[in-house]
Parts: C-alpha cells; sequence; structure tokens
C-alpha cells in the first residue's frame, strides 16, 4: 500500500460555459428541463467562445447536459477550438480529445 505524497498541489481548472442563446431565450420562456434549439445568434456565440474565448487548447474533458442547446454549444465550441470526438452516454454528453495519433 503506498502513501500518497506530502505536501503535493494539485491544480483543477474548472471553466462553466452558459450555452448559446436558444428560441426560448428570445421569447423570454424560462425553458428548463425542456429544449429549445439553438438559434443563429446562439450558434455564432458557441463559435466565438471556440475562437477567441480563453479556452486552453488541451482540453482533458469537457461535459455538458445531454439537453440540445448545451451539447450543441459544447460540439461547435470543441470544434472551433480544434477537431475533437465526441462520445454520448445516457446521463451526459463527455467530450474528449482525439487521440495523440489522430
Amino acid at each position: 500500500e503506498s502513501t500518497p505524497p506530502q505536501n503535493r498541489t494539485v491544480t483543477l481548472r474548472l471553466h462553466f460555459i452558459r450555452h448559446g442563446e436558444t428560441q426560448a431565450n428570445l421569447e423570454n420562456v424560462v425553458a428548463g428541463h425542456m429544449d429549445s434549439p439553438l438559434t443563429e445568434l446562439g450558434i455564432r456565440q458557441a463559435q466565438a467562445v471556440g475562437r477567441y474565448g480563453q479556452l486552453p487548447r488541451t482540453y482533458r474533458r469537457s461535459y455538458s447536459s445531454d439537453l440540445n442547446r448545451a451539447s450543441m454549444t459544447a460540439q461547435i465550441m470543441l470544434h472551433e477550438l480544434s477537431s475533437r470526438r465526441t462520445a454520448t452516454t445516457d446521463q451526459h454528453r463527455h467530450h474528449d480529445p482525439p487521440p495523440k495519433d489522430s
């Protein structure tokens, strides 16, 4: 049984990003768990976060809600950040960078 190293500092950086504008946002409707599609502006917002946001290109993991507005925002953002492969689970979407040999 090994013991953990003494005085070891681990840094965890989290980025919380809200989904892009949705049709419900335009209609002043609180969507909650009801899904609403991204508007053209919402798509451009997600693209801008990936292109110009202060996000590291070396993301290790990205998680989003399984609602389309959130998962589409994450996929668009990550596509703009760099090409990524996306795996979907039943409870959430998990976005991983491609393997090193890609």
